[in-house]
């Protein structure tokens, strides 16, 4: 089976929503369970285009054909990042150098019983495992970063004016600057992408609580949740499931 140790099977589901505050949904997400593929983008809402941000993101990363390893898919993926944030870095400086045309990018890759998360902004991957939810991605915020330095606690980031602003993101600068961690995988594992129009509502140590064997099931909890507690951003979530044990040979 592609993407994984073939003692491993694994089902996904993809949920996206439009936001209150927008016409048009900005947030994108590609779920290929074929390639052991899997992201989640959020176009930049403050800036021009930001839709077709996103969605340039998710097509150049639907254009990766099956790899023999995980460094080669990972591989691939940095290729497709970087070709995402020429053309948008590019498309903005086109219509004046003080446009920014941006996307948040978290993915996901899958191969020989690893898993890599890829990231820039902060759209999050987390993974439950035995009962208990872990955030795997650092959020590139100037929050984050206040948080990291031990300037304000967790209340206070909360609250801050500049909650909803991001240090990094695709296609604001000539080179995109992502960050990777990858880890074994187990039989079991349950992966949750999100961008913070769900994590701004759904703490991380609740995800346990939402996750269970249907990934259909547990995007549309994991939605309607964020929407019932306030959410007016878009709103999108996969979840990939990992088998709970080897399949029967």
């Amino acid at each position: 089976m592609a993407g994984l140790n073939p003692s491993y099977s694994w089902r996904s589901a993809a949920l996206s929503h439009c936001g209150q505050r927008h016409q048009e949904n900005q947030d994108s997400c590609l779920d290929r369970p074929d390639l052991g593929l899997w992201a989640v983008a959020d176009g930049m809402g403050g800036h021009a285009d930001g839709h077709i941000a996103s969605r340039t993101l998710c097509r150049d990363l639907g254009r990766i054909t099956a790899q023999n390893s995980l460094i080669s898919l990972a591989r691939a993926v940095d290729e497709a990042i970087a070709a995402t944030n020429s053309e948008l870095f590019h498309r903005g400086a086109a219509v004046r150098p003080s446009v920014v045309i941006g996307t948040t990018a978290a993915v996901l890759v899958a191969h020989s019983g690893y898993v890599m998360c890829v990231w820039c902004g902060d759209s999050r991957i987390h993974l439950i495992r035995d009962g208990e939810a872990f955030l795997l991605t650092r959020d590139h915020t100037p929050v984050q970063e206040m948080l990291d330095r031990g300037e304000i606690d967790r209340a206070a980031a909360k609250a801050h004016r500049a909650s909803h602003m991001v240090s990094r993101a695709v296609g604001v600068t000539g080179v995109a600057d992502i960050d990777r961690l990858a880890i074994e995988a187990q039989a079991g594992d349950r992966f949750m992408l999100c961008t913070d129009g769900i994590s701004r509502h759904v703490a991380v140590d609740e995800l346990a609580d939402f996750v269970d064997d249907d990934p259909e099931h547990t995007v549309r909890r994991i939605v309607d949740l964020a929407q019932a507690r306030g959410a007016t951003d878009d709103v999108t979530a996969i979840a990939v499931n990992l088998s709970d044990r080897e399949p029967p040979s």
